[in-house]
């Protein structure tokens, strides 16, 4: 089951995004990569719920066809990169000034 999108001034059209559920292999997968990125999801604490979510995994997992070592890899290199760019300090920001001003800005 894919999930629609409706997107505003696109009338009479769906949008089919890839956020179905995990099937149950995909499931089995799932635990093991959650196995195999506990550490690096711990590097992130609890300052990145968006990117230690199942549907996060789940994507990797995917996007790696169903390889739960190439997307065990790629999740580190994502951590890393996360950890290297301050970006949950940026996130941090982005949703003060959406909770202070009502939304996002955008330039």
């Amino acid at each position: 089951m894919s999930a629609i999108l409706q997107v505003e001034g696109v009338t009479g059209a769906s949008i089919k995004t890839n956020q179905q559920l995990a099937s149950e292999e995909e499931q089995v997968k799932l635990e093991q990569l959650r196995a195999c990125t506990m550490e690096c999801c711990a590097k992130l604490g609890g300052s990145s719920p968006e990117a230690t979510s199942d549907l996060k995994l789940l994507r990797f997992l995917r996007g790696y066809s169903g390889s739960v070592k190439d997307a065990a890899l790629a999740y580190a290199d994502m951590v890393e990169w996360r950890l290297e760019n301050n970006v949950a300090d940026v996130v941090a920001t982005l949703k003060k000034a959406e909770a202070d001003e009502g939304q996002l800005t955008f330039p």
